[in-house]
């Protein structure tokens, strides 16, 4: 990845810049990545190497060797993450999400991050 000049492809990829571009071949092109989903073995991996490198994302997935960094961050975020209420929901953060999507639109991780931090970005767009 670091040898590749993602700026000088994205100039020759239409509507895509340079994250796009080195997001898809990392994600799309790795031939070891597994797609689908995960198993009981990859979720307990997962916590451990969180435990060890904590959310440096491209660090876990090295260390995971068959999820990207992206793949890793997302199973996180959306499911395991301890913090994460899944609950369903109660009037209140449904006002909030109704008061906070009429000031800001569908920018999910921000009404997530600003709202409703015990929901997750993903819960809260399905919502």
């Amino acid at each position: 990845g670091n040898s590749i000049n993602w700026n000088e492809i994205a100039k020759r990829v239409p509507l895509r810049n340079n994250k796009d571009c080195r997001k898809r071949y990392l994600n799309g092109m790795a031939w070891n990545l597994k797609k689908g989903p995960w198993s009981v073995e990859e979720d307990i991996q997962l916590k451990d190497l969180i435990q060890q490198y904590g959310t440096s994302w491209v660090d876990v997935s090295r260390a995971m060797g068959t999820r990207s960094a992206d793949q890793c961050s997302k199973r996180w975020y959306h499911c395991l993450n301890p913090e994460l209420d899944r609950q369903p929901w109660k009037k209140d953060e449904i006002r909030i999400l109704m008061d906070a999507y009429k000031v800001h639109g569908s920018s999910w991780k921000l009404i997530q991050e600003k709202y409703l931090p015990s929901r997750s970005a993903n819960n809260i767009r399905n919502q």
